[in-house]
């Protein structure tokens, strides 16, 4: 009866887990610039666009509360869009603004989003 030998196996080195570790970490700065450069442009548009955001919701937001404003205060907010958008808006504009508040108040809605006054308009 003969007696098999198991074939040697090598040991992996040193060496072995050496190069897989410095090619890992030659590929660190590259992999660390591009995310933050990636995460740079992200924050950079998300800035943009929440400044756009914040003019329109400055000029038109008192259209989301208009019910519940007053004349007094509704006037002040009307005036600035008209002055904004001059060529595009009519000179009685304010006071169709206060006008369609006083329809929107007869209604006796607490709150209103855009799309309800939209619908009021069709009725």
């Amino acid at each position: 009866m003969s007696i098999k030998q198991r074939p040697n196996e090598r040991k992996k080195g040193r060496d072995r887990l050496t190069n897989h570790l410095s090619l890992s970490v030659s590929r660190m700065p590259f992999s660390v610039s591009v995310y933050i450069c990636i995460i740079d442009r992200l924050v950079s548009e998300l800035d943009r666009r929440y400044w756009s955001f914040n003019d329109v919701c400055e000029n038109f937001g008192f259209s989301n509360k208009i019910n519940l404003m007053s004349p007094k205060d509704l006037r002040p907010a009307a005036l600035s869009l008209k002055r904004k958008y001059n060529s595009d808006l009519e000179e009685d504009f304010v006071e169709q603004v206060v006008q369609f508040r006083q329809f929107v108040g007869d209604r006796k809605m607490t709150s209103m989003s855009s799309l309800q006054l939209l619908k009021l308009l069709r009725q």
